[in-house]
């Protein structure tokens, strides 16, 4: 893919693993010869594995009515390519991503999907790790919701069937792709306004549905969480200093003060009329101020808003090239 841009790539990292998603709307795989294609094929064995490649293929055929290189080479980013830095970027975002070179996605094959557990399979909270009794907690698990439904884990969640499993993926993907379908900004584009379009729908969306459960892994990591640091992390790999060493910076921002100035309204002896609305104020003034700092950095560097890994209150931490 010649002439590629930044926003290219930030948005094709941001949808490489789509497909993992509208996959588990499914309980065995249907994929095309042209969708099974941008998947990866292994001569020994005859087989093909990272079959979520094609569902990412189908996806951005059918609902961004995307059928172009861009298209291709994102949902081809397993493959193995050199002379594709488009592909080669988001396949490295991916891996650094993960922290690992995702081995468990070369279960994600016919064979091993007929199983079915990476379907059954839910987002489980990180907590259930910490404990301090002799005994480990029982594992909490999120179930399937947005993020306005989004309730604490359940410690006492029993896997369903494959149909009821993918009875539930159905539902929340219909509602997701409802959305797509009412946003005219979201067809045929790749722009700033596209992708936090698309960003704030995945944030909305992906919140609860586990990266990755191939191979019984238990992930405590959502979908959306990994696509968000991957774009972060393609966006710094376009630049090609990042991109050869590997190397990142990490801004974080600091607002001093902010108690003193919050907290100033309530100096004095006795009660002040508007006193609550005047604490709320000033803390979201100190919001603001951070956000603007914030946003003005990511439009110096031309990043997207993935690049914010946290943002608080009087506080924030970027990913930089």
């Amino acid at each position: 893919m010649e002439d590629y841009k930044l926003i290219d790539v930030a948005y094709g990292a941001l949808l490489h693993d789509i497909g993992k998603f509208y996959q588990r709307t499914y309980e065995k795989s249907d994929l095309s010869k042209r969708e099974l294609e941008t998947t990866r094929y292994h001569k020994n064995g005859n087989y093909y594995s990272h079959l979520h490649s094609g569902y990412t293929s189908r996806f951005l055929n059918k609902y961004l009515e995307m059928n172009n290189e861009f298209e291709k080479l994102t949902s081809e980013h397993h493959h193995i390519d050199e002379s594709e830095h488009f592909l080669n970027i988001i396949k490295k975002a991916d891996q650094i991503a993960s922290a690992i070179d995702r081995q468990d996605e070369l279960k994600d094959n016919e064979a091993e999907n007929k199983k079915g557990s990476f379907i059954t399979a839910r987002l489980y909270s990180v907590l259930s790790e910490v404990y301090f009794d002799k005994e480990k907690n029982d594992d909490s698990i999120f179930l399937l919701s947005t993020r306005e439904q989004m309730n604490t884990p359940d410690a006492n969640f029993v896997r369903k069937s494959l149909k009821e499993s993918v009875d539930e993926y159905k539902i929340l993907f219909g509602e997701f792709v409802d959305e797509i379908e009412k946003n005219i900004y979201l067809k045929k584009r790749v722009n700033f306004i596209t992708y936090n379009y698309m960003y704030n729908l995945l944030n909305k969306y992906l919140v609860t549905v586990p990266a990755s459960t191939y191979g019984g892994v238990k992930s405590a990591v959502s979908l959306f969480d990994h696509l968000k640091i991957s774009s972060a992390i393609a966006s710094c790999l376009y630049d090609k200093t990042c991109y050869d060493q590997e190397m990142f910076y990490m801004l974080e921002i600091d607002v001093s003060g902010i108690q003193s100035f919050i907290y100033q309204v309530v100096e004095g002896s006795g009660t002040k009329p508007g006193l609550s609305k005047a604490l709320r104020g000033r803390s979201i003034l100190v919001g603001l101020i951070t956000n603007a700092i914030s946003y003005a950095f990511l439009n110096e560097f031309g990043l997207t808003v993935s690049n914010i890994l946290f943002n608080t209150g009087g506080g924030s931490m970027i990913l930089l090239p």
